[in-house]
């Protein structure tokens, strides 16, 4: 039996139903300066979606099934210890913090951390 999981940048569903704790919306960034910029990438990663289930899964089908979104699952008790960690501008982060909510409601316990004010560098600026 695992005794404790670390989740760097989780992706826990990869369903697009519905559930009332989770709703992924750019809103839900706090972004304060280069708006646009980062508006566009966290919206361009999440647009990709379809690329990433062609990539991972066999059947678009899979996404409905509790082991690829575990989201879908109504308890979540009996799962190790978690350490949840999410970037503060990924597409990701909302899932995250979905994620780590479920996990608590669910008695299990879990830390949540989420990493602010990362620099986003391109080779240009090395």
């Amino acid at each position: 039996m695992k005794k404790y999981q670390a989740l760097i940048y989780p992706a826990f569903t990869m369903s697009e139903k519905e559930v009332e704790y989770y709703k992924w919306d750019i809103n839900e960034y706090e972004i304060n300066k280069d708006k646009e910029i980062i508006e566009n990438m966290v919206c361009g990663l999440k647009d990709s979606n379809d690329m990433l289930v062609g990539a991972y899964l066999q059947n678009p089908a899979y996404c409905e099934d509790r082991y690829v979104s575990p989201r879908l699952i109504d308890d979540l008790s009996g799962l190790p210890k978690t350490l949840v960690v999410v970037a503060e501008y990924d597409f990701l982060r909302i899932q995250g913090e979905a994620y780590a909510k479920k996990l608590v409601q669910s008695n299990v316990i879990c830390a949540y951390t989420k990493i602010k004010d990362f620099k986003l560098r391109t080779t240009e600026s090395m």
